[in-house]
């Protein structure tokens, strides 16, 4: 079977959207750490987060830019993307580039997005 290249966005924007609910799921019940803050603080620690995990290469601040995400989707908040420096978007973007070069984190993916597609079909099923 051969994908249109609207049918692979598609999957992978439901792919994504699955990711997104599986994180939301785990922080909720890790006991969601970051309700009591304010929208706005919330903001600044989620650009923060990514900044740092972008521009430092801190990988440990992984789990920080997850759980300000999920916070955000549960409160049905857009992402503050504006706040994240433009160098910092720049070094994002090489990086995805890099790894795109790497043909065993292609095939990864690819596997992960299909193996996504089956388990939605048995689901409908």
């Amino acid at each position: 079977m051969t994908m249109t290249a609207k049918q692979a966005n598609t999957i992978l924007q439901a792919f994504i959207a699955s990711e997104e609910m599986d994180n939301a799921a785990r922080y909720l019940q890790a006991g969601r750490r970051l309700a009591r803050l304010s929208d706005a603080a919330l903001k600044a620690l989620w650009a923060d987060a990514w900044r740092r995990y972008c521009d430092e290469h801190w990988a440990e601040r992984w789990t920080d830019c997850i759980d300000t995400d999920a916070e955000l989707t549960l409160r049905r908040l857009p992402r503050p993307e504006h706040l994240i420096p433009a160098e910092s978007w720049k070094r994002v973007i090489a990086r995805s580039r890099e790894v795109a070069r790497r043909p065993n984190i292609n095939q990864r993916l690819r596997e992960d997005i299909e193996d996504f597609v089956r388990q939605s079909a048995a689901r409908r099923n």
